[in-house]
């Protein structure tokens, strides 16, 4: 569960970095950015890490399916897609946190 910090910060600084490179948000200044990195990482772990305890608690002990290609599939979302989940719902909350308590919006 370490790897879900380090992984969201690691996305959220390349972000904001070509945010503030290519000119995409020039409405937050730097403040803005700096908080989106601060609260980005931090919601993003968060969602991140409960989509992982989701799937240690929901994760089926046996996988039916009716080839190989249908099993790819489960065995590809049951890796990886709880967190993925997690993580879209921990960008959302934190643009929601951005936009409603400090008054940045995140577009």
């Amino acid at each position: 569960m370490i790897r879900y910090p380090i992984i969201a910060t690691l996305f959220i600084l390349v972000s904001t970095i070509y945010s503030l490179f290519t000119g995409g948000s020039p409405h937050l200044g730097f403040w803005g950015h700096f908080w989106f990195f601060v609260f980005g990482s931090l919601f993003l772990s968060l969602g991140l890490m409960g989509g992982e305890l989701f799937r240690r608690f929901v994760k089926p002990d046996i996988l039916i399916a009716n080839g190989a290609q249908d099993m790819f599939k489960q065995r590809l979302f049951w890796k990886v897609g709880p967190q993925l989940i997690g993580g879209v719902i921990g960008i959302i909350a934190c643009s929601g946190f951005m936009q409603n308590v400090l008054g940045y919006y995140i577009g």
